[in-house]
């Protein structure tokens, strides 16, 4: 098979997964392009390779009308095209999302732990952001800026007194109650992306944490962090 029939049988396939995201017929008319737009309004995934679509539907248009005879084409994609079409198509179809990606055992804190605790945790496991619990209710997140200005506050002649003092005292120097928020599993790791970069002119997310359907009453099945999610292409 030659490289513009791959490239335009996963054409087609994309404008149908399109319709489907947008709930459109396959026998009433709409462009790609106008597919294209109108679904990355509300998709992650299409409005990632926005621009790639655009431009495989001009690459298509070449392809279709520039026949100079039925089946024989002008243009050829090249190889990198097909695949990358492709690879597209399959993350439209079937995206990564956050859990299995970054299901993990998430260590957690009741208020009425102490700092030390954290402290060991942070240096057994070198995570710096903890979910803090009362009575199986989320209270906040705790992290390394929190820490860290609770330590500055107990310097004393050049020395830190730490005490058994609780994680309660400390997550009241929180900067933010806002640098967390609760996602859904069935979320991409595109949308986790997206609301890290959001988030940057607001109120900075320290963590996104993943539970079944997004709930904060509900179990933590994981946690993403920015570094997670810069790796993310």
């Amino acid at each position: 098979m030659e490289n513009a029939d791959r490239f335009l049988e996963a054409f087609n396939r994309i404008d149908k997964l399109l319709r489907g995201i947008l709930k459109i017929s396959g026998d009433r008319h709409v462009d790609f392009v106008e597919l294209v737009k109108k679904s990355s309004e509300s998709n992650s995934i299409v409005r990632r390779f926005k621009e790639d679509l655009l431009l495989f539907s001009k690459l298509r248009n070449v392809i279709v009308h520039d026949k100079t005879q039925p089946n024989i084409f002008i243009a050829e994609p090249h190889e990198t095209t097909v695949e990358k079409i492709k690879k597209i198509e399959m993350e439209i179809k079937d995206p990564k999302k956050v859990i299995p990606e970054y299901q993990r055992n998430v260590v957690i804190f009741n208020l009425d732990n102490t700092l030390t605790d954290v402290l060991l945790a942070v240096k057994e496991y070198g995570y710096s952001q903890f979910p803090v619990y009362h009575n199986e209710e989320f209270k906040g997140l705790l992290t390394e800026n929190g820490i860290t200005a609770f330590l500055a506050r107990e310097v004393n002649e050049e020395l830190i007194m730490l005490p058994e003092r609780l994680v309660e005292e400390v997550l009241s120097l929180e900067e933010s109650n806002t640098n967390y928020k609760f996602i859904s599993r069935e979320a991409s790791i595109y949308e986790a992306k997206e609301l890290f970069k959001s988030s940057v002119d607001t109120d900075r997310l320290d963590a996104l944490l993943v539970t079944h359907s997004g709930k904060s009453t509900e179990s933590l099945l994981g946690i993403i962090t920015l570094w997670d999610v810069v790796q993310v292409s």
